[in-house]
């Protein structure tokens, strides 16, 4: 995906896989029993993160992110100040992001 339209995905059971070549807009993407997965190429100048879920697991691999909650299934953060939202929402899936 080139990033050059903001994104939103909903799943009940499947997994929701996006890789960007350059995020340019925000995402929100929810699943109920799948994993969300979400990879750069580049990756953006700034960005939000906002993932929960109920009983799923969250792993954020970027270097420079600062965080104002970081458990396993909760994760609020970012860097350079504001910009891109990406909003995760699980019920029973994980996430990842690198």
């Amino acid at each position: 995906m080139n990033g050059e339209a903001p994104i939103s995905g909903n799943t009940r059971s499947g997994s929701i896989h996006v890789s960007y070549k350059e995020m340019l807009h925000s995402a929100d993407l929810q699943s109920n029993d799948g994993s969300i997965v979400v990879n750069f190429d580049g990756r953006p100048q700034a960005l939000a993160i906002d993932f929960a879920s109920k009983v799923g697991k969250g792993t954020v691999d970027l270097p420079n992110l600062s965080y104002e909650e970081n458990k396993q299934n909760l994760i609020k953060g970012g860097y350079g100040g504001a910009g891109i939202i990406l909003k995760v929402r699980t019920t029973t899936g994980n996430f990842s992001l690198k």
